[in-house]
């Protein structure tokens, strides 16, 4: 076991040393490929490819096959994402995109970076992927709705904010109790101008969980059209 993990110690060592090399997709950008979902489809040298063959093979030994060590090197990912140590994070989705390229949860990642990175489309382009292989997860159009929603505040194109509610209204389906669906949903209502509808989303939100509900949008709402069960007034 001792040399299982000292091999994949040894790996992973390789495969930071190579990401310092001079391989870069953007010459005037001090970056590597490790700084790009999918490693930026940029050809690797012959180091980092071996690089990556020895992960592969001690990430084998340790977790006995592709798809598992892929959830583990994600979950990593994630906590990393989670601390707010964006390079990291991005570093070992690529490890877990690398070991299994099918893993939805990796790409939902990308799409996480992507976005706090203020590349919406990209970011979009890979809630897509994720939602594409798998379908299940309600709390991923959550999180896509949000780069959705910030292209319609920058290019007023509704179609953005008809796609999101259509991807809200999917998750709901498969999940009646997700408030933050509705709360989602309520603020594309908005958008639409349809204030009632918005109102409604609002209701069944709080039913819910009235936690998830914004007090800033509450009042945003207010001054469109008063709350028609009285629940909210607007602040004096």
């Amino acid at each position: 076991m001792k040399q299982i993990f000292l091999t994949l110690f040894i790996a992973t060592l390789t495969i930071v040393s190579c990401s310092m090399a001079t391989n870069k997709k953007d010459k005037s950008k001090d970056e590597t490929v490790n700084h790009y979902p999918e490693y930026g489809h940029i050809k690797k040298s012959l180091e980092q490819v071996r690089g990556d063959s020895e992960f592969i093979s001690a990430t084998l030994q340790q977790y006995g096959n592709l798809k598992m060590s892929s959830k583990h090197y994600s979950a990593v990912g994630w906590d990393y994402f989670g601390k707010g140590i964006l390079d990291t994070a991005m570093f070992r989705f690529n490890q877990a995109w690398l070991l299994d390229s099918t893993n939805a949860i990796v790409h939902w990642g990308f799409a996480a970076l992507e976005g706090r990175n203020g590349n919406d489309r990209e970011s979009i382009k890979y809630f897509k992927k994720s939602w594409s292989l798998d379908s299940t997860n309600t709390n991923l159009p959550v999180d896509w709705s949000i780069p959705m929603i910030r292209l319609y505040k920058q290019t007023k194109d509704k179609s953005f904010i008809i796609e999101t509610k259509t991807i809200l209204n999917k998750a709901i389906r498969l999940d009646n109790k997700n408030a933050n669906a509705y709360f989602k949903l309520a603020i594309c209502d908005y958008y639409l101008e349809n204030y009632n509808e918005s109102w409604t989303n609002i209701h069944k939100c709080r039913d819910i969980n009235k936690q998830v509900i914004n007090d800033d949008f509450v009042q945003t709402l207010l001054i469109k059209l008063d709350d028609p069960k009285e629940i909210y007034k607007k602040k004096k």
